[in-house]
């Protein structure tokens, strides 16, 4: 499985995924059926995932003036509520209120296999999607999906 399999099976689960996700390093960002927003990074030795409640997610879009150039550093951004943006345009990120998720899990791959340097930065689709599976099932008691709803294996709230 790569990355696009990945999202494009995230989606058919009902899952919104952010235009600006990377495969390479993984960084996913997105919204689950229920709302939930997810933050998914492979930075590092690491693996973490971040879990934000319903409401708290943002499209921040990027805005163009007729001068700027794709190239320049600077651009401006408008920030829309997530259902008033059917389909983000390239180059959208999803962002969340707040400072702090509302739960978080890490994997130390420092820990876990020795790793000493940016090894989580070039995991590949299926090892980040095994682990985003796993880090989410040991917050789905803190942050809960709806009641009665069973989870897909990729972790999806269905």
């Amino acid at each position: 499985m790569d990355f696009p399999q990945w999202t494009a099976g995230m989606r058919a689960e009902g899952c919104r995924i952010c235009p600006s996700s990377t495969g390479v390093p993984v960084d996913l960002r997105g919204l689950f059926p229920d709302g939930r927003g997810f933050h998914l990074s492979c930075r590092g030795v690491r693996v973490r995932l971040a879990v934000y409640r319903a409401g708290r997610a943002r499209w921040q879009v990027p805005v163009m003036a007729g001068t700027d150039r794709p190239e320049e550093a600077f651009t401006d951004w408008e920030h829309h509520p997530v259902d008033a943006v059917a389909e983000p345009p390239p180059g959208t990120l999803l962002v969340f209120d707040g400072v702090a998720p509302d739960a978080q899990a890490v994997w130390d791959g420092a820990h876990e296999r020795g790793w000493s340097s940016h090894e989580a930065g070039l995991l590949r689709a299926r090892e980040a999607a095994a682990h985003f599976a796993t880090l989410l099932s040991t917050l789905e008691p803190r942050v809960p999906a709806q009641p009665g709803r069973p989870t897909s294996a990729t972790g999806v709230v269905m």
